[in-house]
């Protein structure tokens, strides 16, 4: 699985923009989102593991 780098910016452009007009509970949720979006990129990095 190829990693979506692209997901991963628009989500922190998305977050950042939402912190500065006051929409904190919106950016926190899109940095949940973020997180988990990174998780994913990380775990399809990882090759699985074999006996």
């Amino acid at each position: 699985m190829k990693p979506n780098t692209s997901l991963v910016e628009e989500l922190t452009r998305l977050t950042n923009l939402f912190y500065e007009h006051g929409y904190i509970e919106v950016a926190r949720m899109l940095e949940q989102a973020r997180t988990l979006a990174l998780q994913k990129e990380r775990e399809a990095l990882i090759p699985p593991a074999t006996d």
